[in-house]
């Protein structure tokens, strides 16, 4: 595992910008590596991406120099366990709904003494000969310091109690997910709703009272850039596929112009 850019930046006060990949695409992670994006999710719930896609995207995305994020597509062990030994530097988990998700979640994705993250030579530690890996004690300690783990606040249920959920040890990132966070509060796509606004603001308050990551959806540069101005710690940039959608459009419709 290459240094951990969420963490970097994070720690140095910097915005750490990332986007999601749906396309399954190496070419694609090859291309983006260049561009100065920090960190990239390999997206399991929406998109068709498998464990075999994700354990090799996962690994690219490292060797080129960008964290890999994997959103699993359910809170389970298995799911947990493959991402994390495959090398993700942070998980995301959606549809958190209950304070026993969050537990479940530090209990799987966290060594003792903070969880009980079973234990095997993975490509997480470099199959036991990494730099990371001195010993499994020594290595246990460090990945649970710098591995992620990132739940998305996008449910009525867990903007209710996003205190507690970010005041709990060994949860490090709050990821909000806008689209269906409005759902959830019955606005859908009403993003200047005020019930939005002030939800995604006791999210952030929240995150900061406890010294957590606040990460958050963007669709354009300017709504990016008042996120990060507003005191957010970084931004997932669109998704991939409807980038390079809008983009031929953009296309199409230019050279159809009367």
């Amino acid at each position: 595992m290459i240094k951990n850019r969420m963490w970097e930046e994070f720690k140095a006060g910097e915005p750490a910008i990332g986007t999601f990949h749906h396309l399954n695409s190496s070419q694609f992670i090859d291309a983006v590596s260049f561009t100065g994006l920090d960190w990239l999710v390999i997206d399991m719930e929406h998109s068709c991406n498998g464990t075999d896609e994700m354990d090799k995207l996962v690994a690219l995305a490292d060797a080129k120099g960008m964290s890999p994020v994997v959103r699993v597509n359910s809170i389970e062990r298995s799911a947990i366990l493959k991402a994390l030994d495959a090398g993700a530097h942070a998980l995301m988990v959606p549809c958190i709904k209950t304070m026993d998700q969050i537990h479940q979640l530090v209990e799987w994705g966290k060594f003792k003494p903070l969880g009980d993250r079973g234990f095997c030579p993975t490509r997480d530690c470099g199959f036991g000969m990494g730099p990371n890996f001195e010993n499994m004690k020594s290595y246990m300690q460090w990945a649970n310091e710098n591995t992620i783990l990132m739940p998305q606040c996008e449910t009525k249920e867990c903007l209710e109690m996003i205190e507690e959920v970010t005041a709990t040890e060994g949860i490090d990132a709050i990821f909000i997910g806008p689209m269906d966070l409005t759902v959830s509060l019955g606005i859908p796509g009403e993003y200047d709703n005020p019930i939005f606004t002030d939800a995604i603001a006791r999210i952030l308050a929240a995150c900061k009272a406890n010294g957590v990551m606040c990460i958050i959806f963007a669709t354009s540069i300017q709504q990016a850039r008042d996120y990060i101005e507003a005191g957010y710690d970084g931004i997932a940039y669109n998704v991939d596929l409807m980038m390079i959608q809008g983009a031929f459009k953009e296309v199409v419709d230019g050279i159809k112009a009367e």
